[in-house]
């Protein structure tokens, strides 16, 4: 049976993507061309524009991609934090997959850290948008539990989002080399950031 048309859109709408944004991550916007993308995703270059409407359409798009994935997983973690769970195992669990999220979206995140390198900081839009009312929403959760005042806290979600984007970014390599561990370097950084997100948001494991 055929695969509606929809179906393969949305599929060579997503290789696209995938491949600009790696290529966007390594070479920069300005560095890319239409051509490289076309090539590395397996689509005439004229499919780029019918889509994105040329390459900073698709660089637009790229960036989105990352933002609306972390919403949904800040949104799932606003949650969890509003809704009386035990806040300390939403914390610990949430970095775990932090960091495999991370790692998957490598390329994303490193193009938004090119954006960051070039302008010295985050897109105004985005920061305002995301970060900061995830930063506010977070912190007032967190504060009735906490050793610290909600101004720390916003500081030590802050810290974590460095610490996760940092081990991200890294190749198995090094993580291999920094952990010590040859096999599961992932959980053992997952689980080091988990005890590290316990002391930065002043919350004891045991804490109900």
């Amino acid at each position: 049976m055929a695969r509606p048309a929809n179906a393969n859109a949305a599929n060579t709408k997503q290789r696209i993507i995938d491949a600009a944004s790696a290529l966007f991550a390594h070479k920069g916007r300005d560095g890319t061309s239409v051509r490289e993308i076309a090539e590395n995703a397996h689509v005439n270059g004229a499919m780029i524009s019918h889509y994105f409407g040329g390459k900073d359409g698709l660089y637009q798009d790229c960036i989105r991609c990352l933002y609306e994935a972390l919403g949904t997983g800040q949104a799932a973690l606003e949650v969890a934090l509003t809704n009386g769970e035990n806040i300390p195992l939403v914390i610990e669990s949430t970095m775990h997959h932090a960091i495999k999220f991370a790692r998957e979206k490598r390329d994303m995140i490193r193009l938004v850290m090119r954006h960051v390198l070039d302008r010295g900081e985050l897109d105004p839009k985005r920061r305002d948008d995301v970060l900061l009312p995830f930063l506010d929403k977070a912190s007032a959760a967190i504060a009735p539990l906490s050793a610290l005042d909600q101004s720390a806290i916003r500081m030590g979600l802050q810290s974590l989002i460095f610490l996760t984007v940092r081990y991200a970014l890294s190749t198995d390599d090094e993580l291999k080399q920094i952990t010590g561990d040859e096999h599961q370097f992932i959980s053992t950084i997952g689980a080091h950031l988990a005890a590290t997100s316990l002391h930065l948001l002043g919350l004891k494991g045991d804490t109900q």
